[in-house]
C-alpha cells in the first residue's frame, strides 16, 4: 500500500466516523512531512480523491506556508536573531516564521462558524520565489471561503509537533553523541526555537487527525529541498540557491557551510590536545570544542579557571568583568602586565593578549559591563552553554542561578578566603555513564547512589569487564543551598563535626568586604553571623569552631596563589567533566580547608 492509499484509507474512515449533521466543526487534518517529502503532492491528491469519493462535501486544502510572515516582519527576526547569533532564524521554516495570529484566526473561523453564521474567510498566499527565493506573501493572491466548509486539509512540515520540557531538552542535547544533528547548534539556539513552537500548541488543538510523512535519515531533507527548490526555479524563473536553503532547513536539518569546524578536529588541534585526547577522548575533546562558556569576573579563581580551560581547548570563552586593577591583583592574578602604572585601569583589556598567547584556537571575549547591568539582560546568557562566576554576592547568585535556571544553563559559583574556599554547583539535570568494575552483588538500577544520584541503568561491558552504570544527578537551585538542612539528616556524626567550616564561608556572604585589603572583618560579627548560619542550616554546635572563625575572620576575601590554583583547577575540571559524562559531577557544595588539606563534598 502507498502512502497516498494509506492515508486515503485513515481519513476516508475518520469521514465515515464523523457525524457532519450534527457536528459543531469541521474535520481538520493536519498532514506533516519533512520539506521535500511529498506532503504537498499528498495533500493535493489526498484531497481530489476524497472530493471524488464524498461529492457532498466540501472540502479546502491550504499550507500553514501561506501564513509565513511577511517579507518586512521575517527580516525584522532576521536582524533579531543575528543579534543572537541564531540562524535556525535567518529565513522562512522554522516555528517563530509564521504569523500566528493571522493562522489562529483563519482557523477559528473556520472551525467555529461552521454551523454560526458564515462570514467569508481569506486564506493567504506566500509566494515562495519573490525576492529570488527567499519569499513573502502576495498581497493579490489567496482564496476566499465564501461558504463553511466541512474537510479541512492543512499540510505543514511540523504539524502537529509539539515542544519539549526545557530540562528534556537539555538532557538529550548533552546526551546526544558529539557527530550528532543536535550537536550541529547551540543549546540556546535550539531551546529558543523549542519555546517558539509552544506557541503552536493552541494551533494543532485545532486539528481533529494528523498524517505524519517520516523519512529514515534527516538527511534526506536538504536533498529534496534541493529538488524542490530547482523545480521552483524551472517554473517561475527565481528561487534560492542551494547554499541559501542550509538556512531554511527544519531544526535537525540545518546544514551549515563548514561543518568540519563543529564536528571534527584538525590535525593540528589533534597535535596540540594529544595528551588530553589520551586522557578523556576524542568525544569530550569534541564537546570542549564546540561549547562556548561565560567566565564572571577575572580575579584569582577567575585567572586559574580561564587558564585551565583556554589551555583544555574551549570553543569560546567570554569573560565579564568591569573591576579596574588594583595593587593586591598582582600578587594572584598572573595574567596582568607587571607594571604598577596600570593601577586603575579597567583589567580585561589589559589581560587578553596574554590570555590568548596560551591558546590561539580559542575564541576569547571580554565584556567590561558592570554584573548587576547584566543581568538586568537575561537574554544576554542565552548564548552560552555554561557559566562559571567567582566572587560574586549572594544577591547576584541568587539572580544568576534564576536565569541560568530559566536557560537550563549549568552554573558553578566559587570565591576563595585565604586558605578558604567553595564551589557551589546547579547543573540542573544531568546524566552521566561510569564504568565501575563489576561487583559480586548486581549493581540495582533505581537506587540512590547518594542524596539527589540515582543509577537509572547498568550495561555490562564484557569486552573491558565492567558495568557501564548510568547515574542521574538532580541539583538544588543555589537560593534552596543557602538554607538546606539535608547536611543534618543524612551526614553521620563525624561528619558533622568537621562541618565547620561551610557554615563560616556562608556566614561570610553576609558580611561587607573590608574597605582595605589589610583590614579584617570584625570578629564578633561574623561569630554572629555563624551561629545565625548554623540555626538556618539546622547544624549542631558540636562543630563550632572559634579557632576557625578567627582564622576566616583574618583571612576572607583575601587572594592566595595556592588557593586559587586548586580551586581554579576544580572548576576547570568539573566543567570538563560536565562535558565528558564520563563521571559524576559533584553535587552541590565543595569546601577547601588547605589547613586541613581537605575538599569535603556536602549534598544541599
Amino acid at each position: 500500500m502507498t502512502t497516498l492509499e494509506a492515508s486515503i484509507k485513515f481519513v476516508s474512515k475518520a469521514i465515515d466516523l464523523h457525524d457532519f449533521k450534527h457536528a459543531l466543526k469541521p474535520l481538520t487534518v493536519g498532514v506533516s512531512g519533512p520539506q521535500g517529502s511529498g506532503k504537498t503532492y499528498l495533500a493535493s491528491h489526498l484531497t481530489q480523491t476524497l472530493r471524488d469519493n464524498y461529492p457532498k462535501l466540501r472540502f479546502i486544502q491550504f499550507s500553514v506556508d501561506d501564513f509565513y510572515l511577511k517579507r518586512s516582519e521575517q527580516e525584522k527576526v532576521t536582524q533579531e536573531a543575528a543579534q543572537d547569533d541564531n540562524k535556525l532564524l535567518f529565513g522562512r521554516g522554522l516555528p517563530g516564521t509564521h504569523d500566528l495570529s493571522l493562522l489562529q484566526s483563519v482557523l477559528h473561523r473556520i472551525c467555529n462558524n461552521y454551523k454560526n453564521d458564515w462570514v467569508p474567510v481569506t486564506i493567504p498566499f506566500y509566494d515562495k520565489s519573490a525576492f529570488g527565493g527567499l519569499g513573502d506573501r502576495s498581497s493579490t493572491e489567496g482564496c476566499t471561503l465564501n461558504e463553511p466548509v466541512d474537510v479541512v486539509i492543512c499540510e505543514g512540515w511540523f504539524n502537529g509537533f509539539m515542544p519539549l520540557d526545557q530540562n528534556l531538552l537539555s538532557i538529550r542535547y548533552f546526551t546526544s553523541p558529539v557527530d550528532s544533528i543536535l550537536q550541529r547548534h547551540r543549546l540556546y539556539q535550539l531551546q529558543d526555537i523549542n519555546l517558539r513552537l509552544s506557541k503552536y500548541s493552541s494551533i494543532w488543538e485545532m486539528f481533529t487527525h494528523f498524517v505524519i510523512l517520516q523519512t529514515d535519515t534527516v538527511e534526506n531533507v536538504y536533498k529534496w529541498r534541493i529538488e524542490q527548490e530547482h523545480a521552483l526555479i524551472a517554473l517561475k524563473g527565481q528561487g534560492m540557491c542551494d547554499e541559501e536553503k542550509a538556512f531554511s532547513s527544519p531544526p535537525g536539518s540545518h546544514i551549515e557551510n563548514d561543518m568540519t569546524t563543529e564536528t571534527e578536529l584538525t590535525a593540528d588541534e589533534i597535535a596540540l590536545y594529544d595528551r588530553q585526547i589520551r586522557l578523556w577522548g576524542m568525544a569530550t575533546q569534541l564537546r570542549l570544542r564546540s561549547t562556548k562558556i561565560l567566565v564572571i569576573n577575572l580575579g584569582a579563581v577567575g585567572t586559574e579557571c580561564v587558564k585551565n580551560l583556554v589551555l583544555g581547548g574551549l570553543n569560546s570563552i567570554e569573560i565579564l568583568d568591569s573591576s579596574v586593577v588594583k595593587e593586591e591583583d598582582f600578587t594572584a592574578q598572573f595574567f596582568l602586565p607587571n607594571d604598577l602604572s596600570i593601577v586603575g585601569q579597567l583589567k580585561l583589556p589589559l589581560v587578553v593578549d596574554n590570555i590568548k598567547e596560551l591558546n590561539t584556537k580559542v575564541d576569547l571575549s571580554i565584556n567590561t559591563t558592570h554584573l548587576d547591568d547584566a543581568l538586568s539582560n537575561p537574554n544576554y546568557f542565552k548564548k552560552f552553554d555554561f557559566v562559571v562566576a567567582t566572587e560574586i554576592s549572594k544577591p547576584q547568585i541568587f539572580r544568576l542561578n534564576e536565569i541560568t535556571r530559566k536557560l537550563n544553563i549549568p552554573l558553578h559559583v566559587s570565591g576563595m578566603h585565604g586558605y578558604f574556599g567553595y564551589i557551589i554547583a546547579d547543573l540542573i539535570q544531568h546524566t552521566s555513564y561510569n564504568e565501575y568494575n563489576k561487583s559480586s552483588k548486581p549493581r540495582k538500577v533505581n537506587v540512590e547512589m547518594a542524596r539527589n544520584k540515582k543509577i537509572t541503568a547498568v550495561k555490562p561491558d564484557r569486552e573491558k569487564h565492567v558495568d557501564v552504570v548510568t547515574v542521574e544527578d538532580v541539583f538544588s537551585p543555589l537560593e534552596h543551598v543557602f538554607r538546606s538542612q539535608e547536611i543534618a539528616k543524612y551526614a553521620s556524626q563525624r561528619e558533622l563535626r568537621r562541618c565547620s567550616v561551610l557554615p563560616i564561608i556562608f556566614a561570610l556572604f553576609d558580611i561587607s568586604r573590608p574597605s582595605k585589603p589589610s583590614d579584617e572583618v570584625d570578629i564578633d560579627l561574623l561569630t554572629e553571623k555563624v551561629k545565625e548560619t548554623y540555626r538556618t542550616l539546622n547544624l549542631p554546635l558540636s562543630s563550632f569552631s572559634e579557632d576557625d572563625i578567627k582564622k576566616l575572620s583574618q583571612q576572607a576575601f583575601a587572594e592566595f596563589s595556592p588557593t586559587a590554583a586548586v580551586l581554579g583547577g576544580t572548576l576547570a575540571q568539573e566543567v570538563i567533566r560536565f562535558l565528558s559524562k564520563n563521571n559524576t559531577p559533584m553535587n552541590n557544595v565543595i569546601i577547601l580547608d588547605a589547613t586541613k588539606a581537605v575538599m569535603p563534598i556536602y549534598s544541599m
